[in-house]
């Protein structure tokens, strides 16, 4: 990234700091159109939020319609529920559009479609509107700098040797975090300026039905541990871009939406500065994007939050970085998770770092699978799911009846932020059970009310289980006594006893020959469940001879399989 081409950046930079901020009163709400309302209100079943990666990458540069079918495979696919299609660039450093801010990724498939005189951003906001869906912008508020060499995700890559020359003029303008280039902070008016600029440019350029401000990648958008109290600075930037894309809807002729992803909870946000009762108080936002990687949301203390406001709940997941010891996900517990969101009252719900199209539509476009280290990012076997998904977690209706799991979350496995968010530090597994007989508590979400004729099966995965030892389960009050008990049971995303890796593709247990783990099966009756919380007790009532090695049972997985 050289000083040169990042002179009318810079140069851009100071015009926008000399202009004043267009703030709107506080604490006064807007005044949203019929036409905005209805906007907001539109058939949005899935919300595709695309991140440019695998299959993908093997087609920049080359034949665009080429690309347009592969982008749009899921969405064309018979029976598809996705509704909206959310393009997230995730690179800070260089852009696949003309900008007066950003540099052009020097790429050579972009700098070929650039030659050719080909837009693939308007191409593929030109493909949505012509398929009758809508198409939105992802602005990772805090992204890392990947460089002219990483266009999307070609497996991780990033810019490592390049400062970002904006990052390097304004040093008071980042927070020195876990990134070694630093964070924005969204405290300082320059940023919000120099950022409010990047998505005016954009809104004017493209179509777009709307924007996202995703603060989940990454924090701390604030400095730690006063977060909160400069909350005002990330309020502030939502009020100035909601500000723009109002005045610039009214000047195409119809409504400009404005999404944010924020954490799964309202004490998640508060920790990280997001004072969403406040945004929404203000109509400052059309959608709430709940979450990442966690498989519980806290919908009802949103719903509270919002009241009567016409602003829409949408439980997000993460196809990649998943909540720990899931990143491969079966079909059964997506059923499971989404079906939960649905359950508890969801308004729309959010995919998010999936393939945009099927393995075998991939390969038949002639696209090629990426390499994450020394192996593909996902099999053909772990994308499958998605195929299915895609028809079915889109309404309630068409994920009922059919064979799920409820999983309990598990701690960790991400390491790319500071403040509460993606990290599930409150996640209650694993835990460790006392040799003395405690007790621990534990607490299974089903929101979904299974039908009597359903048969349910509570499964267990322990850690350090040996054959002479017992465990008493109970839930709900109810004692449970256990139909199969597997002490050869083998799960690669398992570490123990040693410490568990990110949940990255590459965190994968090669060699489970020598694993210490034990499935445990219980039958349940459905009629014992229930809607929502249900209780569950695990403590040890026996222990034979152990070693000192083998001193601490854990458990790892908790599911329950409903078919």
């Amino acid at each position: 990234m050289s000083t040169t081409v990042m002179k009318p950046t810079l140069t851009l930079i100071a015009t926008l700091l000399l202009a004043p901020l267009t703030a709107l009163p506080a604490a006064e709400p807007l005044r949203l159109s019929p036409e905005h309302i209805a906007a907001v209100n539109q058939q949005r079943r899935i919300f595709f939020q695309y991140d440019p990666h695998d299959f993908e990458v093997s087609l920049h540069g080359k034949d665009i319609d080429v690309l347009m079918r592969l982008r749009f495979g899921y969405i064309d696919q018979p029976g598809s529920q996705v509704d909206a299609l959310c393009y997230d660039w995730s690179n800070e450093s260089a852009v696949p559009y003309e900008s007066k801010i950003l540099p052009f990724i020097q790429h050579p498939g972009f700098l070929r479609w650039k030659a050719q005189g080909i837009d693939p951003i308007a191409r593929m906001v030109a493909e949505a509107h012509k398929r009758g869906k809508e198409i939105w912008w992802n602005h990772r508020v805090n992204e890392v700098e990947r460089g002219d060499g990483a266009p999307g995700k070609t497996g991780g890559g990033t810019d490592l040797d390049k400062l970002n020359p904006v990052k390097a003029q304004h040093p008071d303008w980042v927070i020195k975090s876990w990134w070694w280039q630093g964070n924005w902070n969204l405290a300082v008016p320059g940023v919000r300026a120099y950022k409010l600029g990047i998505l005016k440019e954009l809104a004017e350029r493209y179509d777009f039905d709307g924007i996202q401000l995703d603060f989940m990648r990454h924090t701390p958008h604030l400095p730690p541990g006063r977060q909160w109290e400069l909350r005002d600075g990330i309020t502030q930037f939502i009020t100035d871009v909601r500000h723009m894309l109002l005045q610039h809807g009214k000047e195409r002729g119809r409504p400009f939406l404005l999404a944010v992803r924020v954490n799964e909870t309202l004490e998640g946000c508060r920790i990280d500065g997001y004072d969403v009762q406040e945004w929404a108080a203000r109509d400052l936002v059309d959608i709430i994007a709940l979450g990442t990687r966690t498989m519980n949301v806290d919908v009802a203390g949103f719903r509270k939050v919002v009241g009567t406001k016409n602003i829409k709940l949408m439980p997000s997941f993460d196809g990649i970085h998943a909540t720990d010891a899931y990143w491969i996900q079966p079909i059964e517990l997506l059923r499971g998770v989404y079906g939960n969101w649905w359950a508890q009252g969801a308004d729309t719900v959010g995919t998010f770092n999936w393939d945009a199209a099927s393995p075998s539509l991939a390969r038949e476009l002639g696209a090629q699978k990426a390499i994450w280290g020394d192996r593909p990012l996902l099999t053909d076997e772990q994308l499958l799911p998605r195929t299915l998904a895609v028809g079915e977690i889109g309404s309630a209706a068409t994920l009922r009846g059919k064979p799920c799991f409820y999983a309990i979350e598990r701690r960790g496995g991400y390491e790319c932020g500071e403040g509460y968010y993606s990290l599930n530090e409150h996640a209650p597994l694993p835990v460790r059970l006392r040799n003395d007989g405690t007790a621990a508590a534990l607490n299974l979400p089903v929101w979904v009310k299974l039908p009597a004729g359903a048969t349910a099966t509570l499964r267990l995965v322990c850690f350090n289980l040996l054959p002479t030892d017992r465990l008493a389960v109970t839930l709900n009050g109810k004692p449970l006594t256990a139909a199969v008990t597997d002490d050869q049971w083998k799960d690669p995303l398992i570490f123990s006893p040693n410490p568990q890796l990110p949940a990255w593709p590459a965190s994968v247990l090669k060699d489970t020959s020598k694993q210490q783990l034990t499935r445990i099966e219980f039958p349940v009756s459905v009629t014992d469940l229930k809607q929502g919380s249900n209780a569950l007790s695990v403590r040890v009532s026996q222990r034979g001879a152990f070693k000192p090695v083998y001193q601490i049972i854990q458990v790892e997985k908790v599911e329950l399989h409903v078919k």
